[in-house]
């Protein structure tokens, strides 16, 4: 694991970087948190994602059980501190790309740290070459780096990404066309659309919630969420998604969406936006 004194050196690099971009008139991000903070902040990911023990003679559920509870205030924290967190996504990149189990969360926390990139095509085509040629947790960055464009020259690549064989890249893909995607709502939808049959389940929910983000302007994606609640894979990001697709789609599927509040498999959080889609077509009675 790099030392405090590599984050710092990063951490300068990146405030000379930032003050090179601000002479030239870029958006940039924020001077990094303290080498020690953000030393804490992975050491704190790492063990969640590892399962590094949490006490010392705890129960291997109590410590899963505190180390989920741990990481949430991680989590928490590094939601606050955003893009001041940047220094430590090739790091993070090179965690998603070995874990087993985490992939979801952690290419939301790359995500999250990953500063706005100036809105340019030359911006765009350096992002391009990077993930064309650089290394694999720096493909990953690149590609989290050409969503925050929030461009339309990055949709084109980001939706080749979204159908790589490898499954870590088509979900960071899916992500970050929740950003950029923007710029082209029909592309973006088409993409997370097939998406949701991804046969990954983590690249599957990255979809669904990318879906959710970019809401009504992703609508032609409204038959690919109503076959994706059929499948039960997430009804809770599923329905979040649907909730903001126009009356005309969701009347149909009032009786679908009925059936979901009759599984008693299913928790009232899961149900809580369905609860809400169905509120919403009895208002227009």
């Amino acid at each position: 694991m790099k030392s405090i004194h590599s984050l710092l050196a990063i951490a300068l690099l990146s405030a000379c970087a930032m003050t090179a971009s601000a002479q030239h008139g870029e958006s940039v991000a924020p001077e990094p948190a303290s080498p020690a903070l953000l030393e804490h902040f992975y050491r704190e990911i790492q063990k969640w994602d590892t399962g590094l023990p949490t006490t010392p003679g705890a129960s291997a559920s109590m410590s899963q059980a505190m180390r989920e509870s741990e990481f949430m205030t991680t989590r928490n924290q590094l939601r606050q501190i955003g893009v001041k967190a940047w220094p430590l996504s090739p790091r993070v990149a090179d965690l998603l790309l070995r874990t087993e189990r985490n992939q979801y969360n952690l290419a939301w926390i790359l995500t999250d740290m990953t500063p706005e990139s100036p809105a340019t095509p030359e911006t765009v085509a350096a992002l391009t070459s990077k993930y064309q040629t650089a290394n694999a947790a720096d493909r990953l960055v690149a590609l989290a780096q050409l969503g925050k464009t929030r461009h339309l020259a990055a949709v084109p690549l980001l939706r080749s990404a979204a159908t790589a064989d490898e499954p870590v890249v088509r979900l960071v893909a899916y992500i970050a066309l929740a950003y950029a995607g923007n710029a082209d709502p029909e592309a973006a939808a088409a993409a997370l659309g097939a998406g949701l049959t991804d046969r990954e389940k983590h690249a599957r929910t990255g979809a669904v919630n990318s879906l959710r983000l970019l809401g009504v302007k992703a609508q032609s994606a409204a038959p690919a969420l109503g076959e994706y609640l059929k499948t039960r894979d997430n009804v809770f990001q599923a329905t979040a998604a649907l909730k903001v697709m126009p009356l005309s789609y969701l009347r149909p599927r009032k009786p679908e969406l009925e059936s979901i509040l009759a599984e008693s498999r299913l928790t009232e959080f899961q149900k809580r936006d369905t609860v809400e889609i169905l509120m919403r077509l009895e208002s227009e009675k």
